[in-house]
């Protein structure tokens, strides 16, 4: 399945993992978040507690849409290695220069069901 994630007013289709909190997450869409940077990537904490699936993946690629227990979402800008675990919600599809674009980004992110 596919959403479409909104930076910057720049819109990236966006690739839906198949396990049960993808699909949660699916059913808060609409949402709007600011993100706050982190290291390599972008966190925010929802107000929705979601069901976990937790791996441990070896490496972290930019555009991947994580979550971490069970209301952190985090969007990955940069591909990494890692040794913690973490749900995969979605991976955006092509995340060229996604960095630079949260960093000058100052309006919320949205996902949002692609129509």
């Amino acid at each position: 399945m596919k959403i479409k994630t909104i930076i910057n007013d720049i819109t990236y289709n966006t690739t839906v993992e198949n396990n049960l909190p993808a699909k949660e997450f699916l059913e808060i869409l609409p949402l709007n978040i600011y993100m706050e940077k982190e290291k390599d990537s972008y966190v925010h904490y929802i107000e929705y507690k979601l069901d976990k699936e937790e791996t441990i993946p070896k490496e972290l690629n930019a555009g991947d849409i994580l979550l971490e227990g069970n209301n952190k979402i985090i969007l990955v800008t940069s591909t990494n290695s890692n040794k913690n675990k973490y749900t995969r919600l979605a991976s955006i599809d092509n995340p060229d220069n996604l960095e630079l674009i949260l960093e000058i980004n100052e309006k919320p992110i949205r996902f949002e069901n692609k129509e």
